[in-house]
């Protein structure tokens, strides 16, 4: 974790080429994340980039690809396209570690640069991206960690660790949403429990068998500083225990948090993120042990900034 991690030595020889491998297995994500429709110009441009990316997994130089490319990103004079094709071909592997990178930095620092540029080349071959914008790529990478027999062998909880990251991610890009405190008195109204709580754009519960919580927070001490030690003991000790912490990634202000939460914390407010009514999620966390404190939900998400605003089933979907 804090040292690198001989868990990829082979990995290149791993993946099976062509094969597609499916998104991380879904989670329950707030409001706010629909992208708004494209316009014709910008539809163009999609198109135009995923014909860019097709030409440049392809292993020949298809024509008819090439003539849809017109101009060709940073073409000049009377350069022929395939030679900015093959351009492209070799600065893709060497991209692939630093775009995965920004993306997951905290598996990057469990499995060490090298080790980490290894497999996102090969998560490269395996799984490219389908979009120009490269931020958009990784969603597959817990998906893909799974079925990686040697990672599995040696970090089991990679994969989980990955799913957590691709939240943080998106949760970063998901729009920002002010508090509407005065929607709180719809909580004292006969109409409580049909009442809906919506929390911040992107928020997301992850539940795994593995310590997220303890994952995240240990990798956020730089190297040196005097809570990385003990940060590092108490996650060797919950990794050795097999202990499970539910979490909450939500935003904060500018920033992304990543919450622990209690079972039926955890219960409750995914049943509220799939957009349950107040008294439903209740009742969904009812068997769980220890029972759940709504009070205490409450006043942390309140004061946390996790909860946006209240209101009724048949309210306005507004921000």
């Amino acid at each position: 974790m804090g040292h690198r991690h001989p868990v990829v030595r082979r990995v290149a020889g791993g993946g099976r080429p062509g094969r597609s491998y499916p998104a991380a297995p879904a989670v329950t994500r707030g409001v706010g994340l629909t992208p708004p429709l494209a316009d014709d110009a910008l539809r163009a441009e999609a198109h135009r980039q995923q014909t860019l990316l097709l030409a440049i997994r392809a292993e020949a130089e298809p024509q008819w690809l090439l003539a849809q490319i017109d101009p060709w990103p940073g073409q000049r004079g009377d350069a022929a396209p395939d030679e900015g094709l093959k351009a492209y071909r070799r600065n893709a592997l060497a991209l692939a570690p630093r775009a995965l990178a920004s993306a997951f930095p905290v598996v990057q620092q469990m499995l060490g640069e090298a080790d980490f540029a290894a497999l996102a080349r090969q998560f490269w071959r395996d799984a490219p991206p389908v979009r120009g914008d490269l931020a958009c790529w990784g969603e597959a990478l817990p998906a893909w960690l799974s079925q990686q027999t040697e990672v599995v062998e040696a970090a089991p909880w990679l994969a989980s660790t990955a799913e957590l990251e691709w939240l943080v991610h998106q949760a970063c890009r998901a729009v920002d949403a002010s508090p509407q405190p005065d929607t709180l008195a719809l909580l004292a109204s006969p109409e409580a429990g049909q009442a809906l709580l919506h929390l911040q754009p992107g928020s997301a519960v992850l539940i795994s068998p593995w310590p997220l919580h303890l994952i995240w927070t240990a990798h956020q001490w730089p190297e040196g500083h005097a809570e990385r030690a003990p940060a590092f003991a108490a996650l060797r000790e919950a990794l050795q225990q097999v202990r499970t912490e539910p979490v909450l990634v939500v935003r904060d202000g500018w920033q992304v948090a990543v919450e622990r939460l209690t079972p039926p914390e955890a219960t409750f407010t995914q049943s509220l993120l799939q957009g349950r009514a107040l008294g439903l999620a209740l009742e969904s966390a009812v068997a769980e042990s220890p029972p759940l404190s709504f009070e205490g939900w409450l006043v942390r998400a309140v004061q946390s900034g996790w909860l946006v605003r209240v209101s009724l089933g048949n309210a306005p979907e507004t921000l």
